[in-house]
């Protein structure tokens, strides 16, 4: 049987192409959202890599100054040991100073790269790191992506295209009526007549079978395919999900106890110091302990604005990867035209 009018053939295939704008449509909106979280996520990899550079050529002024009162204090009768741990230390915020500059300076041309602007020069950007959070299940963004990602609603086209594509060529054997009339006169009688013939193939040896078992193939890979799908970004949300509680929680730790316990402690040791209860390896300590505890409040903040910017972008990045092509063919408007 046909399910088109008079099995119509050029309509199905209007049916079948119409799945595929759709499918180029969500492949290209798919390609635009990793774009732009691409470009999100590497906007936030830089900002937290200058945050983190700024803390460190901050902390090197402290580094500075405890050399300096360490040498006023050798003069004073103080030890070496002072000098040396001082020194020490220097060096250390020195090589960590470079490193953080590369890392800037790797995190810049990321971004440059995937904003399609390799050639821009590098400068400062403006922006502030989470503070705070958007209450999340995963369920919830699971749902939400579902519902909303390009790149799910590009595998449901191919499905659809699929069993377009499979009712189509179940129709191909139908063979096409075709007619001709031709007017003419007979001399002999001096008539004038009208002949009318028309065709109707019978489909004996050809029903088709290979293109309707490759077009079912098609419709089963596909369906296959879209689950394959789903359980793709159900482990990668999991993934994303542990990233982005991880964060959360290691922010507001360091927000709300270690960060201002390690405050108060560089003050107090800072204090007995400069009474002489405490020696200066204890100073050096303290200082280094709130510096690295701030390092680690910026790298959560980090954490946690790229693993939002991956939920927000349905879990798609890559925008700089090879897209799906589609080549252009005329198969099915030739099985329509065909005299089989």
């Amino acid at each position: 049987t046909c399910a088109l009018p008079i099995c119509d053939k050029l309509t199905a295939n209007r049916h079948v192409l119409a799945h595929d704008l759709e499918l180029m449509k969500w492949h290209a909106e798919a390609q635009r959202v990793r774009v732009l979280t691409d470009v999100e996520v590497n906007f936030y990899r830089v900002l937290a890599a200058q945050r983190r550079l700024t803390l460190a050529r901050e902390f090197r002024e402290v580094a500075v100054q405890g050399l300096s009162v360490a040498q006023d204090r050798l003069e004073a009768g103080g030890t070496r040991q002072d000098v040396l741990q001082s020194e020490i230390q220097l060096s250390e915020v020195d090589l960590l100073i470079q490193r953080t500059e590369l890392e800037v300076s790797a995190a810049w041309k990321q971004l440059a790269a995937i904003a399609g602007v390799p050639e821009m020069t590098r400068s400062t950007l403006i922006g502030d790191l989470p503070t705070s959070q958007v209450s999340r299940s995963s369920e919830s963004v699971y749902q939400q992506v579902l519902e909303e990602s390009p790149a799910l609603r590009a595998a449901n086209q191919r499905l659809y295209r699929a069993q377009s594509n499979l009712r189509r060529q179940q129709v191909q054997p139908i063979s096409n009526v075709t007619g001709q009339m031709g007017v003419g006169h007979d001399h002999s009688t001096g008539d004038e007549f009208i002949n009318l013939q028309i065709s109707l193939p019978l489909p004996v040896n050809n029903t088709n079978q290979g293109n309707i078992h490759a077009a079912k193939a098609t419709v089963d890979e596909a369906v296959e395919n879209l689950e394959r799908l789903k359980m793709q970004i159900r482990s990668e949300l999991a993934q994303v999900m542990r990233e982005y509680e991880i964060a959360i929680t290691t922010r507001e730790q360091y927000e709300a106890i270690i960060l201002p316990k390690a405050k108060e402690s560089e003050r107090l040791i800072a204090e007995t110091y400069a009474t002489g209860e405490v020696d200066f390896l204890r100073v050096l300590t303290a200082r280094k302990m709130y510096f690295d505890a701030n390092l680690e409040y910026v790298n959560a903040q980090g954490d946690q604005a790229v693993a939002n910017a991956r939920i927000e972008g349905f879990l798609l990045s890559g925008g700089l990867s090879e897209v799906p092509t589609f080549p252009a063919d005329d198969s099915l408007r030739g099985q329509a035209l065909s005299s089989q």
